[in-house]
């Protein structure tokens, strides 16, 4: 699957294939009371889930008045897709009302979250360097670390919340036996990471977010940090001299920015920056002549373009863009209400109530904002299922509350 165009890796997943199972095992605990229901820390978030239902909902019901038919990508992608989402929201939540000691819940589902990514960047790095030693060709070192999710900056979303973690997590998620290691690891395999995935978001992202923690983080942990990043720059660097650039896809960015530096306008612009700069022409011409209100509706983007150009030349690249085109201002702004109760939570839990982990997860929500705004990454499954598991309140806290009232 991941090794087409279609991103047939983000349509559907391991996870997506598990989920139905998952939640019939909740629904039949939930109703014989076995198991608790998600008690939410902000007791509104329901009336913006509602909201975002409703929302999409018209949208479709308008796609199918402006196109004369139901999209199947809008139907399957983006309606199912966001249902999708809101289970695992709704998982996470219920993990997380169920758990009988929440900081060791968050402790465990992070630590699992950080180490994959951190094995998956080793390993990777490893075969890069090894390839020019085998007989056959390694998948990842020829598309590296897409075919997880089918798209680098999707991946790099995981990468940049692997990160914040790391950064101002508590302190049990870094440090003793296999932890420590892997955030070592971490750290010294980044630098390969950012090179060869050659998401420029992400770039950008963890730089300001480095900067960031050179001043809020104790002296002696930023330093051990610069060092071991300098350490996987220098290590990265030496695989130039051992790998094919050639053989690298996602190189011919470097070409691209190459080119930029010499002022040489065949080669300073990347093939799919044309296409999202067009995709943003496009955009904003279908959203002039939509209802500003509602938008165009659900899969009515890709008709426009194929009448407008003749041919599908790429998707919406941008969150906050595709919302408001294709849901119009209340789409666009049901989206925002939510996110921004989201990060209130967090940053009330975190900041003002000083838990580690939720101050954490106000940072990674402010990149995810930052990213989402180059980047089309409101389906990226993980997130959701993590806002869940911060949004709800731990079993504790619930039994606490109804003893109190």
């Amino acid at each position: 699957m991941f090794a087409q165009e279609g991103y047939e890796g983000l349509r559907i997943n391991l996870a997506d294939l598990l989920l139905p199972v998952t939640g019939m095992w909740v629904i039949y605990s939930l109703f014989h009371q076995k198991t608790l229901w998600p008690n939410w820390k902000n007791k509104y978030i329901w009336l913006s889930l509602m909201a975002l239902i409703i929302v999409m909902s018209v949208s479709l019901l308008n796609g199918y008045h402006v196109n004369g038919y139901l999209s199947g990508w809008a139907f399957l992608n983006k309606y199912i897709g966001f249902f999708v989402l809101l289970a695992y929201f709704l998982l996470g939540g219920w993990l997380a009302s169920n758990s009988s000691e929440s900081h060791k819940t968050l402790t465990d589902s992070l630590r699992a979250f950080c180490g994959f990514f951190t094995i998956v960047i080793l390993t990777s790095s490893l075969l890069i360097i090894i390839q020019p030693y085998t007989s056959f060709s390694l998948w990842l070192p020829f598309y590296p670390w897409d075919g997880l999710m089918a798209n680098r900056n999707a991946f790099a979303v995981l990468g940049v919340m692997v990160g914040v973690f790391l950064l101002w997590g508590p302190k049990d998620l870094r440090e003793g036996g296999i932890s420590r290691k892997l955030y070592f690891l971490f750290w010294l395999f980044l630098p390969f990471f950012l090179v060869y995935n050659a998401s420029r978001t992400a770039w950008i992202t963890l730089a300001l977010l480095l900067l960031l923690a050179l001043f809020t983080l104790p002296f002696i942990r930023g330093r051990k940090i610069i060092l071991l990043l300098l350490m996987g720059s220098v290590l990265v660097y030496g695989s130039t001299f051992i790998v094919n650039i050639a053989d690298i896809v996602k190189m011919k960015q470097f070409n691209n920015l190459i080119g930029l530096v010499q002022n040489d306008q065949k080669t300073a612009l990347y093939v799919g920056d044309k296409k999202r700069l067009i995709a943003v022409e496009d955009g904003w011409a279908l959203y002039k002549r939509s209802n500003p209100l509602i938008g165009a509706g659900l899969g009515t983007y890709k008709p426009f373009q194929i009448e407008k150009r003749g041919a599908f030349v790429d998707i919406i690249d941008f969150t906050a863009l595709w919302l408001l085109v294709e849901t119009g201002i209340l789409g666009l702004g049901a989206f925002v209400v939510f996110f921004l109760m989201c990060l209130w939570t967090q940053y009330k839990e975190g900041v003002k109530g000083g838990k580690s982990f939720h101050t954490s997860m106000a940072v990674f929500l402010l990149a995810f904002a930052f990213m989402a705004g180059l980047h089309e990454l409101a389906y990226t499954r993980f997130v959701w299922f993590f806002l869940g598991l911060f949004m709800a309140m731990p079993r504790a806290r619930i039994e606490k509350k109804s003893q109190s009232s």
